[in-house]
């Protein structure tokens, strides 16, 4: 009976190619063996346990899992910046409306000609008041 890796024409051993995509995203074979190894349930096999196949299997699955956490960890974080833009406008435009205008603060202040720029510049820009 042959080995079932050969019949698929799959390498017999393919460790090294694990390795080099564990290494390709950061992460060592120990320090995700070490990880597995402080829980206390006994039926999780360590990465060195596991055939090459099954070590492939399992560091897909965790890649998989720590980019779906990236991806939540930014949608949340966009969602939590997005509410905080939220109450600054709540807050800052009322008194933007409520203000007077710039040219009117210069004329008060009797910079006539700051305040004539400020009108140029408002129409050149096609602003409205």
């Amino acid at each position: 009976m042959t080995d079932p890796r050969q019949r698929e024409g799959r390498p017999a051993d393919n460790g090294a190619a694990i390795s080099q995509s564990v290494q390709a995203v950061g992460l060592t074979e120990s320090s995700l063996a070490a990880a597995v190894d402080v829980v206390a349930d006994d039926t999780i096999p360590t990465l060195d346990a596991m055939t090459p196949r099954a070590r492939a299997v399992a560091l897909a699955y965790f890649e998989a899992g720590r980019a779906e956490g990236i991806a939540d960890g930014r949608r949340q974080v966009e969602a939590e910046l997005a509410a905080e833009w939220a109450a600054l406008r709540a807050e800052v435009l009322p008194r933007l409306r409520a203000a007077i205008p710039f040219a009117t603060a210069c004329e008060r202040r009797g910079d006539s000609i700051r305040a004539a720029r400020q009108i140029t510049l408002l129409r050149e820009h096609q602003v409205t008041q």
